[in-house]
């Protein structure tokens, strides 16, 4: 009985994260956009990837932005989720839901730039997700995505 109790709570979290299309400016009224150079586009103060749940990549295939009434801060970064049970997910795992490069755009890293990333441009890839500036940066990744993972890497090593 526990295991199906489990599996409705996960089923209710993925209806919750495929339903949910909030715009960003009912879902962060009252936020503090940040300010100079930026991972994301759109980013809040405090909050890392603009605000975006980093369980509905994974779990939803989609962006969907957090809400601030779901707050986990995590090795000294805050995320937001779109509700109780995304949140509990990330607490229960939150390597599962990694974000590389802190939300800079794999595919310019790979060629040793720093540029900010769309929060809607991603890919979940050997469990990562990945974030990019453009749709040509998305599918040059696409294309060759093991050799730019490690050139963005050796790169990150040295610029962040």
């Amino acid at each position: 009985m526990r295991h199906y109790i489990g599996v409705i709570a996960c089923c209710l979290t993925m209806v919750s994260l495929t339903a949910c299309h909030t715009k960003a400016e009912d879902t962060h009224a009252h936020v503090q956009l940040a300010q100079g150079s930026q991972p994301v586009k759109g980013a809040i103060e405090g909050v890392e990837i603009a605000g975006y749940c980093p369980v509905a990549y994974v779990e939803a295939n989609k962006p969907v932005l957090g809400k601030q009434a779901y707050p986990v801060t995590y090795q000294g970064k805050t995320y937001w989720f779109v509700d109780r049970g995304a949140q509990a997910a990330y607490e229960n795992n939150p390597e599962r839901y990694r974000i590389a490069y802190q939300g800079w755009s794999a595919t310019e890293l790979a060629s040793g730039e720093r540029v900010t990333s769309d929060p809607t441009l991603f890919v979940v890839h050997n469990g990562v997700v990945y974030l990019f500036a453009s749709t040509s940066s998305r599918d040059a990744f696409l294309a060759d995505s093991e050799a730019i993972v490690r050139k963005a890497s050796e790169h990150w090593d040295t610029i962040k």
